[in-house]
Order: C-alpha cells, then sequence, then structure tokens
C-alpha cells in the first residue's frame, strides 16, 4: 500500500486514536513499523513529533508514552515526564538525565532508573555544590561513598586506592586545599546547624585539625603540631617551639612540650627508655626532679612530695609545700620488712625504723 496522507481527523471519545496491527516480519524483512521523512526549510521553530495531553483527571500512574517488548516495559514517560528506562546507555562522553535535577540508581532495578522511591540520588544543593541524597528531610538517610573493591573469592588481591585531589594552580599559585566540614550543635531550634572545617589539608601539605589545632609540615600561630622531614614531631605554643618526640625520646621544655630544636638542645626535662622496662629521667649532668601534687592551687599554694637526684650524687625523698599547704606535710613509709633485710635496707624494728646490718 502506498503511502497515504493523514489530514486532521476528530477522535471519538473513549477509543483508539491510531491504531495499527498485522505489522509483522519474516525471513530477513527489515521494514520499519512506523517511518518519518521530512524537510525543515523554515525560520519557524516546529516541533517534529507533538503529543499535548490535557490532565482534567487521570490515574497517579499514567503515561504519556511506554515503549513494551513482548508486554514488557523498556522506556516509559510518566505524565510528570519521570522517564524509565530497563537498560541505559551511556553517551560516548557524557550522561544526561533530569528528574527534578537529580540522577537515581536503585538496587532493584535491571539498570537505570529515575523515580522518588530510589535510595541513592546524585542532585544539586546549591550553586556547584554536589549532594549525595536527597533534598534535605526531617529523617535523612545516611549515605556511603565507595571505590571499586575486589571481588569476593579473588585470593590475596589488593584493594585499590580512593584519590581526591584538590585544584590545581599554576606557577606560584598555590593549589586548593581539601577541606571536610561537620555541623557541630548549636542552641536549641529548628535552623540548620552551620557548618565548621573539622579537617583541611593544604596545598603545603599541612594538616589542620579542628580550625588551628593540629598543623604538620609548616609553622602558624596557635598550639599546634609539626612534623620536619618525617623524623620528629615536634609542639608548639603559637610560634614558640616547646617540645620534641624524636628518636623515641619525650624532650620536655617550659610544661608540656617538645623542644623546636636538636634533641636535647633547650630540653631540660627528657623521658627515656633505659632497658627493659625501665623508663629513666635524665639529662646529661643536671640533676633531675620528679614531683607528685597532693594540692596544687598555684606556684604558691601547693603541697607536693619530690623525688629526684643531685649532680652531687644525693638522693631524696621528701615532702614539699607553700602557702595554704606549707605545714602538716609528712612522709609516711609502710610494708617494711619485720626482720633485719640485709646492710644498708630500711626496716620495721618492733616500730622504730632502722638500717639493716
Amino acid at each position: 500500500m502506498a503511502n497515504v496522507p493523514i489530514s486532521a481527523f476528530t477522535v471519538p471519545a473513549n477509543t483508539v486514536g491510531i491504531g495499527a496491527t498485522g505489522y509483522s516480519l519474516t525471513g530477513s524483512a527489515s521494514a520499519s513499523f512506523m517511518d518519518l521523512a521530512g524537510t525543515w526549510n523554515t525560520s519557524g521553530t516546529p516541533t517534529a513529533i507533538k503529543l499535548n495531553i490535557t490532565d482534567t483527571a487521570s490515574n497517579a500512574a499514567s503515561l504519556l508514552m511506554d515503549l513494551q517488548v513482548g508486554g514488557a516495559s523498556r522506556f516509559s514517560v510518566t505524565k510528570a515526564g519521570v522517564g524509565t528506562f530497563a537498560s541505559f546507555v551511556f553517551g560516548s562522553n557524557f550522561l544526561a538525565a533530569t528528574a527534578g535535577g537529580r540522577f537515581y540508581a536503585r538496587s532493584n532495578t535491571g539498570g537505570f532508573s529515575i523515580g522518588a522511591s530510589d535510595d541513592v540520588l546524585l542532585s544539586r544543593r546549591a550553586a556547584a555544590n554536589f549532594q549525595l541524597g536527597a533534598a534535605d528531610a526531617a529523617a535523612p538517610v545516611a549515605q556511603t561513598l565507595s571505590v571499586q573493591s575486589v571481588v569476593a573469592g579473588t585470593t590475596n588481591t589488593a584493594g585499590t586506592n580512593f584519590t581526591f585531589t584538590g585544584s590545581q594552580g599554576t606557577g606560584t599559585g598555590a593549589g586548593g586545599s581539601l577541606i571536610f566540614q561537620v555541623a557541630p550543635a548549636g542552641s536549641s531550634g529548628s535552623a540548620q546547624n552551620a557548618l565548621a572545617t573539622a579537617l583541611e589539608i593544604l596545598p603545603n601539605r599541612n594538616l589542620i585539625i579542628g580550625g588551628t589545632n593540629l598543623f604538620f609540615g609548616g609553622v602558624t600561630n596557635g598550639a599546634y603540631l609539626s612534623s620536619i622531614a618525617g623524623t620528629q614531631l615536634d609542639f608548639f605554643a603559637g610560634n614558640t617551639a616547646s617540645g620534641r618526640f624524636q628518636g623515641g625520646y619525650l624532650y620536655l621544655r617550659n610544661g608540656l612540650a617538645i623542644n623546636g630544636g636538636s634533641p636535647g638542645i633547650g630540653a631540660d626535662v627528657v623521658l627515656e627508655r633505659d632497658a627493659a622496662n625501665t623508663l629513666a629521667l635524665r639529662n646529661g649532668t643536671n640533676g633531675q626532679e620528679q614531683r607528685t601534687y597532693g594540692t596544687f592551687t598555684d606556684a604558691s599554694n601547693y603541697r607536693r612530695v619530690a623525688a629526684g637526684m643531685s649532680t652531687a650524687g644525693v638522693g631524696f625523698i621528701r615532702p614539699e609545700g607553700a602557702g595554704t599547704g606549707a605545714s602538716g606535710n609528712v612522709i609516711h613509709i609502710s610494708g617494711l620488712p619485720t626482720s633485719n633485710p640485709g646492710p644498708g635496707i630500711l626496716w620495721n624494728n618492733a616500730g622504730t625504723p632502722a638500717i639493716g646490718t
């Protein structure tokens, strides 16, 4: 049958507008069921295929289009403009899908789909802001971002890297930082809590945790740690080097800190491993002292016991006090042997301290 032009016509209510049956291909036939061709040579804006439905009242599941194979849907478009693919084909260099600005993937479908019941969503949160998950809700769904793993059943195979990169600069222009933010709890209310930077990796490879608390690879104001050449860990208060951990040694200066110079230079309190199960407090030829406090209000009001060794070879254990703790400080020694233990050993001779012979 030759091509027959179809002019405008009116479809009676509750009947099929255009219906055709009997299309069947056998052997090597390849004729199209519908073959449309035409020419546009106009300054207007034509629409090749147009369907305009006036939706006065219809079922929410009504479809504008449904392409099927063997009665099974392969591609459909709802009246809301949501498209569902049985299997989705990517373009050579791109993927374009729009449904309220979101890309959806669901575990119970055979391929790509777009719909409100999906549980993994990529959406636009704001300008230049990509969000994993649906729009904000009263009960948000936790999301996980993963990288491909080694399939189970593969023996002794290492996983792969997951690389994050900051923006690259050129010449003397530094690259961008990697910034991780969280939202600390605020005051009572219904407004979203403000985001705050919890971890920042700077382009000079410094690491900042909590704003100004921890740095690696550089010096800045605030209390922080700095790793120098990967051989030591330095503690700073402001720009003042106050301590170091290096080579198994803990160097202390001006309180709990680690000296910023070479090991031992400027450090006056050093904790060291003398031998197995033996912790040493020593610093060259300088006498050392350890203090354990009972009370401490300030440097002028305290009770403590001091134990140490002088450079002259005098070892001591003594109670000390100042201000409100200046009086009443004593040393109590218990658990002494009650028989003579031998030369030079303190023992309890019927309630009287004695030196063993």
